[in-house]
C-alpha cells in the first residue's frame, strides 16, 4: 500500500498535504504514531486564519488540556515565526504548509499580520477539550433548559458518590426503606457485599450510558433483562419459580431410581460417591421425591415447598454427577460402569439412558439457573443502583456542582431536545464555521451523538461548518473512559456522505528509527486491518531497534520449606521465599539503561549529542511493582521522577506541610505540631523539642507560647503559628498555604535541607500541593478541615491523582503509565514486566452494548461474574472480549512507538502462564537477534 493515500488512491506528500489543509474542504486523517497529526492540525489553523476566517469562527477540539495548551503553543510560534522571518522564511513555511509557490508569495504580508489578528481577536478562537466545550453549551443553554447554569465542574467525585453511598445505606435501615433493603439483600445474597457494592458503583460510573439507555423507549430495566428472559423462557417456559423444577418431572425421578439401582447393582461400590448414592436413594424412598407433573400450586407456601423439594433433588444429582467445577464426574460414564454391570447389555442401556438424561437434565437446569441469577442480579441492582444515582445526582445539586458525565449528558440533551435545540443550534451556527477535532479515536458513542445532532441540524442547502478531524484507531487506549474506537469509521463515512470529506490515510512516521520501526512492523504484521506495515523519514544510527533482555526468573523456594521437615515454631522462623524477582529485573534494567545513556547519541538542531537520563522513559502497564523498580534505580544511583499515583502525599516535605496544617485545624494536636517543628519549616532540634516536652501546660502549644527562656527557632515558630491561626476558617486554603510558605520562607529551608539532586524536585512537589489546593473540586473547600479530609481520601483511593510534581528541566529518567504517556516520545524507552497477560473475566460491572451507528444503546446489563454469565448475553461478551484484546494490541502499540531510537524489554517469569504476553509476542517476532546476555550478577535488595 502507498504511504500516502486520498480516498483510497495513492499520491505524494505535497498532494496530501494540500489537500489536508485546504480550508475550503472537509476532511478525515487517518495518521499513525509520530507522522505530525499535531502539525497538520495547528497547519489547517494557520491556513484558515490566512484565509480570512475569523478567530472567533474557529472551533478546534483535543482531549486534554495539554494537548489542548500544545496545540496553543505550537500556534503562536509558527506565528512569531511568521511575523518576524525574511519572505523566503514565510514562503518555505506556507509551501510546506500545502499552499503553491505564487499563492505563498502573495499571502507573505498577510502572513506577518496573523500574530497581532489573532492575538487581538474577540471573540478568540476557541482551543478546547470536549467537555470544556460541552461547558460553553451549557453555559449558552437559555435558564429554562435546567441545565445548571453557573454549576461549578467537579474534576474527582469519588467524596461525593462515597457521601451519596453512607445516605444510601442509611436509607436501607429506616422503615420507609424496607423495599429497598430486600432488593439490596437478594443482591447480596447473589454476589457477596463487596461486589454489591463495586456494581452499584459501576452503575453509577456509567449513568449517561444508562440514561442513553433508557431513551429506547418501554421500561429501560424490563429491556435490560429481555434477552435473559427470553432465554430463560425458551429453557423453561416460563420466567417464574426455581430453575430446578426442569428436573422435577416423574421423568426425572424414574431416571434417578434406574441410576440408583444401577449403581446398587455394582459389588463394589464406588467410594467416592457411595453415601450420595445412598442418600438419593432413601430420600426418593421415603417420598420426599414424589411429585406428580403438572402446574406450580397458586399459593405462595405450597408453590415454595415444591421449590424445596426441587432444589434438593437438583443438589443430590449434583452430588453423584457432577465434580466440584460442575463437570461430569467421569468415574460414573456409561463407559466406565459397563465394566461393572456384568456385561448385561439391558443394565448397561438403562443405565446409559438414565446417566444421559440426568445429565441433559442438569445441564438444562445450570443454563436456566445462570439465567435466572442474571435477571435477579438485574432487577435488584438496578433497584438499588437507580436509587444510589438518585442520591448522588442530588448531592452535586445541592453543591451547584457538575461533573463531566453531567456535562455531556446536558450537551446531549439541549441539542437532542426539539425545543431548545434550535436555540442552541443558532448559538452555534453564529459563533463556528469551522470544526476541527484532534484524537478523535479516543471519542466515546455519546460525544459522537453530541456531534451528530449539531452538523446533522444543517438543510441540505444550509452553509454547513468544514470540518477537519484526525485520530489514530491503533491508538484508541481509553475504552475504561467509554472510548469507542469503532466510531472513527462511522464518523469517516457520515462526513463523507454529508460534507464531502475526503479521508486522507499515511503510513509514514517521522519518530520512529528504521531499525525500530521493521521491529514494531513484525510484531504488528498479524493480519489485523487495523495495522499496516509503516515506513520512517528519521534516520538510523548505532545503538537503535530493540533489546530484548532475559527474563527474571521466580526465586526458587528455600530448602527444607515443605512439609516434610519438621521445625520448633516455638523457637526456628518459618523459611519463606523472597520475593525480589521484581527487584532483580528493576536492577537489570537499571544496568541497561546506564549502559544506553553512556553508548547512545542523540540528533538534536542537526547534530548528535550525548544521551542524557531525561532522555529515557520507563512505561508501566500496571503500578503493582513500582516501588520495587524505583528502588532499584536509586540503589543504582540513576535520577528519577516517577508520577506514582498518591505518591505527592507520601513525599517527607509534603507529609511535613500536611502536619503542619493538621496542627493549625486542631491546636491541641502535639504529635503534628512535634513534627512541623522538626521540619525545616522551622528547624528546631532534638534538644529545642526535649526543652519544649519538660515545659508546664496542658498542650504542646500552651508550653510553647509560655516557654521562657525560648530557644531561637521555637520563638520563631510561636510568632509565625500564633499569626496563621486565626487565618484558618477565614482564608481559602490555598492563600493560606501560599501565605504560610512565604513567611516563613519554606521554599529556601528545603532547599538547603535537602540533597543538591532534590532541590528541584522537592520545589516541583511543594508546587504541586499548591496546585492541588486550587485544583481539587475547583477549589471550592474554604474549610481547611474539609481539604484536610479530601487529602486523607486521596491518600486512600488507588484510583486518585495525587502525582508528584514535575521538575522542569530536571535531568531524571521518567517513570510513567502507558496511558498517561499518550502524545510524549523519547529516544530511550522502557518497557518492564511485559510478561503478564491482562486476565479480568470475572468483573463486577456493566456490560455494555453500544454500536456506533446506533443512537442509543443496544444493551445494557449488570454483571456479577462472567463466568457466571449465561448463554443469553454471549453475543455481547464476544463483542466485549474482542475490543478488551484489540485494546490491548493497541496498548502495545502506543507502548513501542514512543520511542525515537531504542527500546528496552523484559519480564518476569510469573507463577501463571503467560501465553500471548507481550514479551512472546516481541520474542517470536523479533526472534534471538533481540536478545541480549543477562548483565553481570545483580546485588540482592537489602532487607526490609
Amino acid at each position: 500500500m502507498s504511504d500516502y493515500r486520498i480516498d483510497g488512491v495513492a499520491v505524494d506528500h505535497a498532494a496530501f498535504v494540500a489537500r489536508a489543509l485546504d480550508p475550503q474542504a472537509s476532511c478525515v486523517v487517518e495518521a499513525c504514531a509520530g507522522s505530525g497529526k499535531t502539525w497538520l492540525l495547528v497547519g489547517r489553523l494557520l491556513r484558515l486564519l490566512l484565509d480570512g476566517v475569523p478567530p472567533g469562527q474557529i472551533l478546534a477540539i483535543t482531549f486534554t488540556r495539554r494537548a489542548a495548551q500544545e496545540m496553543r503553543q505550537r500556534l503562536n510560534a509558527d506565528l512569531v515565526a511568521l511575523a518576524g522571518g525574511t519572505d523566503d522564511q514565510v514562503v518555505q513555511m506556507l509551501c510546506a504548509r500545502g499552499m503553491r509557490p505564487d499563492a505563498a508569495h502573495a499571502a507573505c504580508e498577510a502572513a506577518r499580520g496573523l500574530y497581532e489578528r489573532v492575538a487581538t481577536a474577540e471573540p478568540a478562537i476557541t482551543l478546547e477539550t470536549f467537555h470544556g466545550w460541552f461547558g460553553r453549551l451549557v453555559q449558552s443553554a437559555p435558564l429554562q433548559a435546567g441545565a445548571g447554569y453557573g454549576a461549578t465542574l467537579l474534576e474527582r467525585t469519588a467524596p461525593l458518590l462515597d457521601e451519596a453511598w453512607g445516605e444510601f445505606c442509611a436509607e436501607l435501615l429506616r422503615p420507609a426503606g424496607a423495599g429497598l433493603r430486600r432488593c439490596y439483600e437478594a443482591l447480596t445474597a447473589l454476589v457477596g457485599d463487596e461486589a454489591a457494592e463495586r456494581i452499584l458503583r459501576s452503575f453509577v460510573h456509567h449513568r449517561t450510558d444508562w440514561w442513553s439507555f433508557a431513551q429506547g423507549g418501554g421500561a429501560p430495566e424490563t429491556r435490560a433483562t429481555a434477552d435473559m428472559r427470553l432465554r430463560l423462557q425458551a429453557l423453561c417456559g416460563s420466567v417464574a419459580g426455581h430453575p430446578a423444577r426442569l428436573l422435577w418431572s416423574t421423568a426425572h425421578q424414574a431416571a434417578a431410581r434406574d441410576l440408583v439401582q444401577c449403581l446398587g447393582a455394582i459389588g463394589k461400590p464406588l467410594k467416592t460417591v457411595v453415601a450420595a448414592i445412598e442418600g438419593l436413594g432413601h430420600w426418593l424412598a421415603d417420598g420426599a421425591g414424589q411429585q406428580a407433573d403438572g402446574a406450580v400450586p397458586a399459593d405462595p407456601d405450597a408453590a415454595a415447598a415444591v421449590d424445596r423439594r426441587a432444589d434438593q433433588f437438583q443438589r443430590r444429582l449434583e452430588q453423584i454427577l457432577l465434580t466440584a467445577k460442575r463437570t461430569p464426574l467421569l468415574v460414573l460414564t456409561p463407559e466406565r460402569i459397563a465394566a461393572h454391570l456384568g456385561g448385561d447389555p439391558a443394565l448397561q442401556e438403562r443405565y446409559g439412558q438414565a446417566h444421559a438424561a440426568l445429565l441433559a437434565g442438569l445441564q438444562r437446569v445450570e443454563s436456566a439457573r445462570l439465567e435466572w441469577q442474571a435477571i435477579a442480579l438485574n432487577d435488584n441492582a438496578l433497584r438499588c443502583g437507580q436509587r444510589l444515582l438518585v442520591l448522588f445526582q442530588q448531592r452535586k445539586a445541592r453543591s451547584a456542582a457538575l461533573d463531566f458525565a453531567d456535562l455531556e449528558w446536558h450537551a446531549h440533551r439541549l441539542l437532542a431536545d426539539p425545543d431548545i435545540a434550535a436555540y442552541v443550534q443558532t448559538w452555534l451556527d453564529a459563533r463556528y464555521r469551522h470544526l476541527l477535532l484532534d484524537e478523535f479515536q479516543d471519542t466515546n458513542p455519546l460525544q459522537w451523538q453530541i456531534l451528530q445532532s449539531w452538523l446533522g441540524g444543517y438543510e441540505a442547502d444550509a452553509q454547513r461548518p468544514r470540518v477537519f478531524l484526525v485520530g489514530d484507531p491503533k491508538q484508541s487506549i481509553y475504552r475504561f473512559r467509554g472510548a469507542e474506537a469503532r466510531v472513527f469509521a462511522v464518523a469517516r463515512e457520515r462526513l463523507a456522505r454529508d460534507y464531502a470529506a475526503a479521508a486522507l490515510r499515511t503510513n509514514v512516521t517521522r519518530r520512529n528509527a528504521p531499525a525500530l520501526l521493521e521491529a514494531v512492523n513484525r510484531v504488528f504484521a498479524a493480519g489485523n486491518p487495523l495495522y499496516e506495515t509503516q515506513s520512517t523519514l528519521a534516520a538510523d544510527g548505532p545503538g537503535t531497534g530493540v533489546v530484548l533482555l532475559p527474563r527474571v526468573a521466580i526465586a526458587p523456594a528455600p530448602a527444607g520449606s515443605g512439609g516434610a521437615n519438621l521445625r520448633d515454631v516455638l523457637s526456628e522462623a518459618r523459611q519463606e521465599r523472597r520475593r525480589d524477582e521484581y527487584y532483580r529485573e528493576g536492577a537489570a534494567l537499571a544496568h541497561h539503561i546506564a549502559g544506553a545513556v553512556a553508548q547512545l547519541r542523540v540528533p538534536e538542531a542537526g547534530a548528535l549529542r550525548a544521551a542524557r537520563w531525561s532522555d529515557v522513559l520507563v512505561l508501566v502497564r500496571r503500578r503493582t511493582h513500582l516501588a520495587d523498580l524505583e528502588r532499584a534505580l536509586r540503589d543504582a544511583g540513576i535520577p528519577f521522577l516517577s508520577a506514582r499515583r498518591g505518591s505527592l502525599l507520601r513525599r517527607l516535605e509534603i507529609e511535613d506541610l500536611v502536619a503542619l496544617l493538621e496542627f493549625l485545624v486542631d491546636p491541641s494536636d502535639d504529635l503534628q505540631l512535634a513534627r512541623a517543628l522538626r521540619s525545616p519549616v522551622f528547624g528546631a532540634d532534638s534538644a529545642d523539642l526535649l526543652a519544649l516536652g519538660a515545659a508546664p501546660g496542658a498542650t504542646w502549644w500552651h508550653k510553647l507560647r509560655g516557654l521562657a527562656p525560648c530557644p531561637p527557632a521555637l520563638a520563631r515558630a510561636a510568632g509565625l503559628l500564633g499569626r496563621w491561626l486565626p487565618r484558618v476558617g477565614v482564608l481559602p486554603v490555598h492563600d493560606l498555604l501560599d501565605g504560610v510558605l512565604f513567611e516563613a520562607d519554606a521554599r529556601a529551608a528545603y532547599a538547603a535541607a535537602a540533597p543538591a539532586s532534590a532541590v528541584s524536585q522537592v520545589q516541583a512537589n511543594i508546587d504541586a500541593l499548591l496546585e492541588l489546593a486550587l485544583a481539587l473540586d475547583a477549589g471550592r473547600f474554604a474549610s481547611l478541615p474539609r481539604f484536610l479530609a479530601e487529602l486523607r481520601g486521596l491518600g486512600e483511593d488507588e484510583d486518585a491523582e495525587a502525582d508528584e510534581g514535575m521538575a522542569a528541566g530536571e535531568n531524571a529518567v521518567q517513570l510513567l503509565t502507558i496511558h498517561s504517556s499518550k502524545g510524549l516520545e523519547a529516544p530511550i524507552v522502557v518497557l518492564p514486566d511485559t510478561h503478564v497477560v491482562n486476565r479480568r473475566d470475572d468483573r463486577n460491572e456493566v456490560l455494555l452494548g453500544w454500536l456506533p451507528e446506533r443512537a442509543v444503546p443496544d444493551h445494557f446489563s449488570l454483571v456479577g461474574r462472567m463466568s457466571e454469565l449465561g448463554a443469553a448475553r454471549a453475543h455481547w461478551v464476544d463483542i466485549d472480549r474482542q475490543q478488551r484484546e484489540q485494546e490491548d494490541w493497541n496498548l502495545l502499540y502506543v507502548a513501542m512507538t514512543r520511542a525515537r531510537q531504542l527500546l528496552i524489554v523484559s519480564g518476569v517469569d510469573g507463577a501463571l502462564p503467560a501465553a500471548g504476553s507481550w514479551y512472546e509476542r516481541i520474542a517470536v517476532a523479533l526472534g534471538p537477534a533481540a536478545a541480549v546476555a543477562p548483565p553481570a550478577a545483580v546485588a540482592a535488595p537489602a532487607a526490609p
